[in-house]
């Protein structure tokens, strides 16, 4: 892993001419993402001896916002500065790429990155499927519930290699599945057998204890809050995904959909910076509706006159009485143009929610669609 990444330092410099794969995390850019790209791009440059490279699919300045990240590798030893970025690939470039591998998500989203769609030969995520049946032609698809991407990632390097033993790549994506499982609690419900299968897999392969999980699982979960000097802009962007539709107008609609680690919704929504630095995010991107969930909270902006916002709230009220979300009344966040609601199970994360808030923004624009 060392000489991998030291051989990504200068990939924007040295490859004007040269075909390369990518593997292409998705637009959140959380640790599964992140680990999922670099684990699975350094085995198979190994195995294959064709070069395949990480693409974080956020750009460079937003690296320092993954706390969680930044430990992982540092812990390690190994550079997070020398992956590539959104912002490191030249658009003119995207034509010396072969073929693309998409984990943790399945269809290219990163308008920016929208060229690499076309490319896509393979996937190996557990999110819904948005990939449309004719875009999944010809495309090696492996799309499983588990808890974490990387859980599916070990499985295929595993089955390419039965004697790997990279001991940074192993370490790397064992973290992960005990951050992305809440170090495989029932109260999440995320864990599956097969993510505790892969992570037993990973611990014989390490020759460690099961005893050092809660006290890994607590450090990274300390460094993924450690947000303390963030503002209220660097919290929506540190794990954001953002939906996006097209009208047959042609007109964009996008809503984006933050996890605020760390932070009860019902705290940031109080913050001096709240309102300011949410409406400056919305407008600098064009966004109809920002979606923050944290804690037992989900925060929706702006709330007032937005058939969005309605729409949302909505879908997200009826949805399985399981998930136990319902409007509260909130005199600041009413104040601040937002609604808040909250969430009695704390197993309906982002992962659930986002469908539903998808289906939700696709319904009122096709109700706004018929209006019209």
């Amino acid at each position: 892993m060392d000489v991998f990444l030291a051989g990504l330092k200068d990939f924007s410099k040295d490859n004007g001419s040269k075909f390369f794969n990518v593997v292409l995390g998705n637009e959140s850019g959380d640790l599964d993402s992140v680990v999922s790209s670099v684990a699975l791009a350094s085995h198979l440059t190994t195995a294959t001896g064709v070069r395949h490279v990480p693409l974080m699919a956020f750009d460079r300045k937003d690296l320092d916002l993954r706390t969680e990240v930044l430990y992982c590798f540092r812990r390690l030893n190994l550079d997070p500065a020398n992956l590539v970025f959104a912002d490191d690939l030249d658009p003119s470039k995207t034509i010396n790429v072969d073929r693309v591998l998409l984990v943790d998500h399945n269809r290219v989203n990163n308008p920016a990155l929208a060229a690499l769609d076309a490319k896509v030969a393979a996937v190996i995520d557990h999110h819904a499927l948005e990939r449309s049946a004719a875009a999944c032609e010809g495309v090696d698809m492996t799309l499983r519930t588990v808890g974490s991407c990387s859980t599916l990632v070990a499985e295929k390097i595993f089955a390419d290699d039965p004697g790997f033993k990279d001991e940074k790549v192993l370490s790397l994506i064992r973290w992960t599945i005990l951050t992305d499982t809440s170090n495989l609690s029932p109260d999440t419900k995320k864990a599956t057998d097969e993510d505790v299968r892969v992570l037993e897999d990973l611990e014989r392969r390490l020759g460690i204890s099961a005893d050092s999980r809660t006290g890994d699982y607590n450090l990274i979960s300390g460094a993924k809050a450690d947000t303390s000097h963030f503002d209220c802009s660097m919290l929506i962007r540190k794990d954001m995904k953002v939906i996006r539709f097209q009208s047959d107008e042609g007109v964009s609609v996008s809503v984006t959909m933050s996890t605020i680690s760390g932070h009860a919704c019902s705290d940031v929504v109080r913050r001096e910076d709240f309102a300011s630095h949410v409406a400056d995010h919305a407008a600098a991107g064009g966004h109809a509706l920002v979606v923050m969930t944290g804690g037992n909270g989900i925060l929706l902006f702006p709330s007032k006159g937005n058939p969005l916002c309605e729409a949302v709230k909505s879908k997200l009220v009826s949805a399985d009485a399981e998930a136990g979300i319902r409007v509260a009344a909130d005199e600041v966040a009413e104040a601040r143009d937002a609604a808040y609601l909250t969430k009695s199970n704390a197993a309906y994360t982002r992962k659930k929610l986002l469908p539903m808030v998808r289906e939700a923004v696709a319904e009122a624009i096709i109700k706004q669609r018929q209006v019209k």
